[in-house]
């Protein structure tokens, strides 16, 4: 997952933007973004990826810009 998220981050910046979104509407549905790191400002979250699969339980891919480079 590491890998495929520094392809998307270095690939298609314009995709991994929609990553950092905190909430959008679709159908006149919002959706909120269920990342809840993007919500604390110290810790300069802007996105990736939250969810759950059977094989691996709750899993995280995050990436933050701590001033000029990303990690």
């Amino acid at each position: 997952m590491a890998l495929l998220g520094k392809a998307l981050i270095h690939d298609v910046p314009e995709e991994y933007a929609i990553h950092k979104e905190k909430e959008f509407t679709f159908n006149k549905i919002r959706q909120p973004n269920r990342n809840r790191l993007l919500w604390s400002s110290n810790l300069n979250v802007d996105g990736m990826k939250t969810g759950t699969t059977a094989g691996a339980g709750y899993n995280l891919v995050a990436s933050a810009t701590p001033g000029r480079y990303a990690v």
